[in-house]
């Protein structure tokens, strides 16, 4: 069956829909838009957040199932009504003002002042990485963990999307317009259709599996009355067992999909909820327009029309000469130094002559041995320097010669994070720097990819560092099957990838099971924070599995770490049953609220 081309991703609406949606959003039934300001920001937050939990195929959607009609609401739509004009700048002289400020002075910092919130739809997950990779996103996407991302859609006669159709073969992957005037694009269509299908039928062996090995009436649940105390199912009121079957079926369908989605190709379709202030969205247009895809180049140029139309001389900067000067030395940047490739060249040919370069197959690699300060007593120095009235490095030495101070204060650190894993790290773990270097799962990295307070490095989306098969794939006897598929994407990216034209999107079809090789530079108050959250019950069990053994390296590299990370989930690695039905606690609860 066909995929779907970017022309054709457009969801169907009546027009008396499109007439509500107006005076909220600034492209009614459009992929790209903003949320007016005749929604609230209590009511954008609400709308956002529900957006990545929610299977509507479109925000506008989920906003007239759930949000339009609530009193509130109609009062908003009243005014803006009575006051079609209020978002419009029609005074000539402050637009002048505006831009004078704006583009011929060019004070980034005004710009940080304006803040919109983007939805962006029917986007893959190239372009979706290509908007999330900065340290000042902010924003949600469609979750792989929660939701099924194998269902196919109807289409109504002029190809838009009309609703979700368990029985239909198009499914939600994106066709490039490149590779849907190619010679490969019946091999990329059928490759991806296999891809989908396989997804459908792991998640039903998957779920039946999981279900056999965790029985509900095995289950234990939170009292109602002490947070710790857990109580069996057959212990339960009805009205319990009600919530605890919800929130049972719902952990099962969330590991499911951990396993199901090692599956999907870098095509996967998407959506996604951004909140941005006008600088950082404007440098994004900016590398958009600059990449090679020109799939990334559409999305970019579609967001950059939105935001005019909403603030014209916060955004215009772009179309100006200095916009354009800005995405050109982008473009240099994409592209190696001639020079410098020749060097490079040079320099390896000449290493290799008397060393073997080795290429590791370690998922985790701690670059820790590039720091000559002690770590623990750089830490407590920190720790200690806001209570003295010594020069930095004075007090360094004298906590560098006193083995009791760095241990009594190291304690007290460990007292200060008490119970609770949200009682952070002291701002004196930022002065300690971690450089990881991991060759993971495409599927693990969008977890930790999250993460903005520190510097990722990445390599491209590859077949060649290998892939991944979930030991649950394994398990249910598909092992030989998920290979298959692999293959075939295997097969599919080498032709692609060894055309000029069509090598840029090779990427799409790379899987969430394939690596990819990144680095992470962060502080020691950010890797404690990160490893503690992706510890957790509630987590995928491989990226737990992958956060332990990373606890173990930095513990071993620097002990007192093991005092300050208080609140890791150890578990057992060697145990697949160790965290159980890791979400079902904290679901129970939702649920238990929901029904009072």
């Amino acid at each position: 069956m066909p995929g779907l081309q970017s022309k054709n991703l457009k969801v169907n609406y009546k027009e008396e829909e499109l007439e509500v949606l107006k005076v909220f959003f600034s492209n009614p039934g459009g992929n790209v838009f903003v949320l007016l300001d005749s929604l609230t920001p209590e009511m954008k937050a609400a709308l956002v957040a529900r957006y990545s939990r929610s299977n509507d195929l479109s925000m506008q959607k989920l906003f007239l199932r759930e949000f339009y009609g609530d009193m509130e609401l109609q009062l908003v739509q009243i005014l803006a009504n009575i006051y079609p004009n209020i978002y419009k700048d029609n005074n000539e002289r402050v637009q002048k003002f505006n831009n004078r400020v704006l583009n011929e002075y060019g004070d980034d910092s005004v710009r940080e002042i304006g803040a919109p919130i983007i939805g962006v739809e029917f986007i893959d997950q190239i372009t979706t990485k290509k908007i999330e990779d900065s340290k000042l996103f902010s924003g949600i996407e469609k979750s792989t963990r929660y939701l099924d991302f194998s269902k196919g859609v109807k289409l109504n006669n002029n190809g838009e999307i009309i609703e979700y159709d368990e029985n239909s073969r198009v499914y939600l992957y994106l066709v490039p317009e490149i590779i849907e005037e190619s010679n490969y694009k019946n091999m990329y269509e059928s490759t991806l259709d296999e891809l989908f299908e396989f997804y459908k039928k792991l998640e039903a062996e998957v779920f039946k599996k999981l279900k056999e090995e965790n029985p509900l009436e095995n289950q234990k649940f939170p009292s109602s009355y002490e947070k710790d105390e857990l109580i069996s199912y057959d212990k339960l009121s009805e009205e319990e067992k009600e919530a605890a079957k919800k929130a049972y079926d719902q952990a099962l369908m969330t590991q499911t999909h951990d396993v199901c989605r090692n599956i999907l190709p870098m095509a996967t379709l998407t959506n996604l909820g951004w909140s941005s202030n006008f600088r950082e969205v404007g440098e994004k247009i900016a590398e958009m327009l600059a990449d090679k895809n020109k799939e990334v180049n559409k999305v970019g140029d579609e967001i950059y029309k939105q935001l005019k139309f909403y603030a014209p001389t916060l955004i215009n900067w772009i179309e100006l000469e200095h916009g354009k000067e800005y995405i050109n030395n982008i473009k240099m940047r994409k592209e190696l130094d001639p020079l410098v490739e020749r060097y490079l060249n040079d320099a390896i040919k000449e290493y290799q002559e008397t060393n073997d370069i080795k290429y590791s197959d370690e998922d985790i690699k701690l670059l820790r041995d590039e720091y000559e300060n002690d770590a623990e007593v750089e830490f407590v120095t920190s720790i200690l320097y806001p209570f003295s009235s010594l020069d930095y490095k004075e007090l360094e030495k004298v906590v560098k010669s006193n083995k009791e101070l760095q241990n009594v204060t190291i304690d007290w650190v460990k007292k200060l994070r008490g119970d609770n894993r949200r009682n952070k790290l002291p701002d004196a773990g930022e002065n300690v720097g971690i450089k990881i270097e991991f060759n993971i799962p495409i599927s693990i990295w969008r977890d930790l990819q999250r993460h903005r307070n520190l510097t990722q490095l990445r390599q491209e989306y590859t077949i060649f560092n290998g892939y991944e098969i979930p030991e649950k794939v394994e398990e249910i006897g598909y092992g030989k099957e998920f290979m298959d598929k692999i293959d075939a994407v295997n097969n599919l990216y080498i032709a692609l990838h060894s055309k000029e034209k069509t090598r840029p999107y090779a990427q799409e079809v790379v899987t969430f099971s394939h690596k990819i090789k990144t680095v992470f530079t962060a502080d020691l108050k950010e890797w404690t924070w990160m490893i503690e959250l992706r510890t957790s019950k509630q987590g995928d069990p491989r990226y737990v599995k992958l956060m332990r053994e990373l606890y173990e390296k930095i513990v071993k590299e620097m002990p007192f770490a093991e005092k300050i990370m208080a609140h890791v989930n150890k578990g057992d690695n060697n145990n697949d049953n160790d965290d159980n039905l890791g979400r079902l606690y904290s679901l129970y609860r939702n649920m238990k609220r929901k029904n009072t």
